[in-house]
This record gives structure tokens, sequence and C-alpha cells, in this order.
């Protein structure tokens, strides 16, 4: 019997959860760090990328960090192959609703729209939670410059600064600490940074299991007023923080 319950996605348990989504959140826990913290006119993300065979052709880019519009991305945790789906989704939506307004999509309404999909997969018993959660970063009209987070069971927040994945609780405990308001984009990505370090417990990572990311403001005539520039920080550029960070610490 309890076999049979634990299959169930539409069936509360004891404790008022549905297991099936509570077994999702504990793959994404196991999956890599990723963080997001926002500053002045301005986010910086960092995840870690995913191990691979040595065998295995790597690519240039980790499978974490996706475009979904030009004025929103966002970092994936957990299944991927579910991941891909929704980030289809996504980018449908968002272009849907361009077409039949002529503006880009307010974050804040393209995560609602996410988030009633995912719930709709708890309501079932002929299917099952995705195992895909993500923070979406970027910029829109009303609002600005917004972090939000969504997971399997479909709820979704807004956060000044938000780590998921391993260790995430260690990572987000750092970000209550060292978190300001008023940081500057250099002192934003050492932020993101060292508290990737916290997750990975070592001060000597390899830079090459580190993506970083950065949107910011992208002032030039001619373009929509909600398109970021996003750049991805190149190998020396983040040794060069490494190097910085370990610095600190052993200072303090």
């Amino acid at each position: 019997m309890s076999r049979r319950f634990d299959t169930r996605t539409n069936v509360f348990n004891q404790n008022g959860r549905i297991n099936q989504i509570e077994y999702a959140i504990r793959a994404i826990k196991n999956s890599g760090p990723s963080l997001a913290i926002s500053f002045e006119g301005g986010i910086a993300v960092a995840t870690e990328k995913a191990k691979t065979s040595k065998l295995m052709v790597s690519k240039p880019r980790g499978d974490k960090i996706h475009k979904i519009d030009e004025h929103v991305y966002c970092v994936v945790s957990g299944l991927t192959a579910d991941a891909n789906y929704l980030l289809e989704y996504l980018r449908r939506q968002s272009q849907n609703y361009f077409s039949e307004f002529d503006e880009e999509i307010a974050i804040e309404q393209l995560v609602e729209r996410l988030c009633d999909l995912k719930q709709s997969y708890t309501q079932s018993g002929g299917m099952r939670p995705f195992g895909s959660s993500f923070i979406f970063f970027g910029r829109d009209f009303y609002n600005g410059f917004q972090i939000w987070s969504s997971d399997p069971s479909g709820n979704m927040f807004s956060w000044k600064a938000i780590a998921q994945g391993s260790n995430e609780e260690n990572a987000n405990n750092f970000l209550k600490e060292e978190y300001k308001p008023d940081l500057t984009e250099a002192q934003a990505v050492n932020l993101v940074i060292k508290g990737l370090m916290q997750t990975l417990d070592t001060n000597n990572p390899e830079v090459g299991r580190i993506e970083v990311a950065v949107i910011k403001d992208l002032a030039q005539e001619g373009l929509a007023p909600c398109q970021v520039d996003f750049q991805f920080l190149s190998g020396e550029q983040i040794s060069e923080v490494v190097e910085r960070v370990n610095q600190e610490i052993k200072e303090e």
C-alpha cells in the first residue's frame, strides 16, 4: 500500500504534501548550485557546469543558463529533459504575447503562466510534476530588473538574491549575511562567485566548472526599452575574481 501511495501524483500524504513533488524538489537539490544577485543596474548569475565524462566533447557554454527572450533569461536546475520542454513553452508564450500586443511580456506574468502549467501537472493521476526549478532574471518595462524563482509545485517568488541546487541552505544563509542593496557590478560578481564557492566547499575550484553571466542596461537608440546587455565572463575574468576572493578570505 505504501508503494502505491508514493506513486500517486494527486494524493496528499499525512504531512499535507504530495510525495512526488517532494521527490522532484529533492532531485533539484542534488543538482549543481546556482546563484543570482541583483545590483545597481543589473543582475549577476553564477552556476556550476554539470560534471561529464572526460571522453565527452564539452560545450563551450554549460546547459544551465538559457535565453528566453531579449529581456529575460533563466538558470535551470534539475532534469534537463523536463526543462527543455518548459523552455520551449516559455519562449512560445513570450513570442505570442509580443505578436499580440507589440511589447515584451512582463516577467512576473511570464513566470505566472509557467507556474500555472506546472501546478496543473499535480492535479491529475496520469501526470507527474516537472522535475525542474528555475531562477528567472531579466528586465521589463514595468518593474525594471527582477529575479524570480519557480519550483515543481508551481510556487513563484521574487528575490533580491537567491541560491538553488546543492547546498542551497548554506548559500542562502551566506547571501542573507553578505547581500547589500547598493552593490556595484564588480561587488556583485565577487559575491556571486564567493557564494558559489561556499557551496563547492573549496577555495580553489576548477575555473572550467564555473559559469558566470551578467545582464545590465543596454541604452542605445532604436532598441526596445526592455532589451538588456547579456555577457558571459571569460575564464580569465573568473580566475581573477577567484584569486581576489581567496585573498579576501585570507585577510578575514
